[in-house]
């Protein structure tokens, strides 16, 4: 394990992990497979995180919830609390997302750290070619991530992250 992702394993208790959901290019099922391909490969790695796409998606997915940004952002609120800092993935449309602008907001004002991670580029897998592989994928219960399967190993890892201060 390198230095920094020790130092990003030895920090907190857990990471806040904010990615796109409403403003994703490719809708909110793709959005939640890649925000829980994002949190898969923390928790390999042996950081903690709490992605509330990843988390909370299958609960909304029952029907049984509310699916208003100001419900899930009440429910997130206790996680944003007691998580040690946030790590912004920087997935298509990031910008754009209120929820993140959300999120940056209030670990700013806590004085939390906020790193900021690359998405991986697509490595030559397309939006369409992403798609075909989900609904290919769909029929065998395979969640897997084209992308993510296409990340660095671990070593290179560091290069991924910059931050608005040098906190690492």
């Amino acid at each position: 394990m390198t230095p920094k992702m020790q130092q990003l394993r030895d920090m907190t208790p857990y990471w806040y992990l904010a990615t796109v959901f409403t403003s994703h290019p490719n809708g909110p099922e793709i959005a939640f497979r890649q925000a829980a391909s994002v949190a898969a490969f923390f928790m390999r790695l042996g950081i903690p995180v709490f992605c509330p796409i990843a988390h909370g998606y299958p609960a909304q997915y029952t029907g049984m919830l509310e699916a208003s940004h100001d419900f899930w952002m009440a429910v997130d609120q206790p996680f944003m609390d007691t998580a040690g800092g946030l790590i912004v993935v920087k997935m298509p449309n990031w910008e754009k997302s209120s929820g993140i602008t959300e999120e940056i907001a209030v670990f700013e004002q806590a004085g939390k750290p906020v790193l900021y991670m690359e998405y991986p580029p697509s490595y030559g897998v397309d939006d369409a070619a992403m798609m075909a592989y989900y609904a290919e994928a769909e029929k065998d219960h395979d969640l897997r991530d084209p992308v993510l399967a296409e990340w660095p190993e671990p070593t290179h890892f560091d290069s991924a992250f910059n931050t608005k201060e040098e906190l690492l």
